[in-house]
């Protein structure tokens, strides 16, 4: 081919694929940057409008606490958008906190200028495989305090295999109390592994399943104590409906009970009372110990030695409300508070006598509803619950 047609042809074939890449452009055909399959993102805030306030270095103005389930694999990436590309803005410190250690990242703007820019972050190794507890703190430094969208982008971890319950003569789901651990008594705490074991003895072929959740323990005076109590109560309401759901499917001819101590109890009653009157139906027995929100009124349902003049720590801590069982379920509740206990029997005087201290924690009342036979009388009461009622 003559040198003059060759150059032609090149020059031809480059006007086209240029004319090719623009109208693939318009028509959307090329894409900006995507997110890596398998990746998903959770939204920290869609921001926060700029606001004139004192420095202050000391407390965040924007605080976030999230639930984090990673797999392990890949980067855990802080951006300012969904896919994970765009950078994120803020005035003027952030940290990002994790059992793993504590990353802080600080703009570079001047006081007065524009939010300063971060390029997406790998803060991954602040993050262990499974489910990480999070808190996205930001600090005004300056005088105006300002938020762009933040995200955290990750590749999640899988659900764990489901494997069909066995559903004996009946299934025990427990909740353990504020502070416990899922090490102590193979996740049921002490109060609530004693009425479980009681139980075994009464109930042969019973079935058990300890609900984890935080059950974060007690310190009333650490920041957001309040809300990431109620973070944590939720988030065991949610695993115990999610479980007894799962049982009330797989295990149709198989009765519940359920028990919880402290926070746990709380979590018992919430979750009891988002339940429909078909599901509470296929409960046979709800037993808990030093309810947070225990209401000294309802004679058929209170049982121990407590005052009836004093109410659960949350109506003074909190400002919630006492729980109430819902109207015709009465006969299958029973909530147990022992005298000086401050948690279900609130005042000053109780308080004092809450130990915090390790050494000290048996001889507080809080924690001897087993010692006291408060356990032993609630386990009995629930055998006997059980099998009186009708087969299923």
């Amino acid at each position: 081919m003559p040198q003059k047609s060759i150059m032609h042809w090149k020059f031809r074939t480059a006007v086209l694929a240029c004319l090719g890449l623009v109208l693939a452009i318009l028509s959307g055909a090329v894409a900006g940057p995507a997110q890596a399959a398998g990746i998903t993102s959770v939204q920290i805030t869609a921001g926060v409008p700029a606001t004139t306030a004192p420095p202050n270095q000391d407390t965040p103005y924007f605080s976030k606490t999230l639930e984090i389930n990673y797999s392990g694999n890949g980067p855990v990436t802080l951006s300012g958008s969904a896919d994970g590309t765009q950078p994120f803005m803020f005035r003027d410190f952030l940290s990002i906190e994790t059992s793993e250690g504590r990353y802080g990242f600080s703009t570079t703007a001047t006081c007065g200028g524009a939010m300063g820019q971060v390029t997406p972050r790998d803060v991954s190794l602040y993050f262990n495989p499974g489910i990480n507890h999070v808190e996205i703190k930001v600090y005004n430094r300056c005088s105006t305090q300002e938020v762009g969208a933040l995200y955290l982008n990750f590749e999640p971890a899988s659900p764990p295999e489901v494997v069909p319950p066995e559903c004996g003569t009946a299934k025990f789901f427990g909740v353990r109390g504020s502070g416990e651990t899922a090490n102590d008594l193979s996740g049921f705490g002490n109060t609530v592994g004693m009425m479980k074991a009681n139980l075994y003895n009464q109930l042969p072929g019973m079935q058990s399943e300890a609900i984890g959740y935080p059950a974060i323990p007690v310190n009333p005076f650490a920041y957001h104590y309040s809300s990431d109590y109620v973070n944590s109560v939720e988030t065991g309401v949610s695993a115990l409906i999610g479980a007894l759901k799962y049982f009330f499917n797989n295990c149709p001819h198989t009765y519940a009970v359920i028990s919880g101590y402290s926070q746990g109890a709380e979590v018992v009653n919430k979750a009891y009372a988002r339940l429909s009157d078909n599901e509470r139906d296929r409960i046979a027995a709800v037993v808990v110990f030093g309810d947070p929100q225990f209401n000294p009124k309802q004679a058929s349902v209170d049982k121990g030695d407590f005052l009836r003049s004093l109410s659960g720590i949350n109506k003074t801590l909190l400002g919630d409300r006492t729980f109430r069982v819902p109207a015709g379920w009465a006969s299958r509740n029973q909530s147990y508070c022992t005298i000086g206990d401050p948690i279900c029997n609130f005042s000053v005087g109780n308080l004092k006598a809450f130990c915090t201290v390790p050494a000290l924690t048996l001889a507080c009342p809080h924690a001897q509803y087993s010692t006291r036979n408060w356990v032993s009388k609630g386990a009995t009461w629930a055998a006997k619950t059980v099998r009186g009622l009708r087969p299923l």
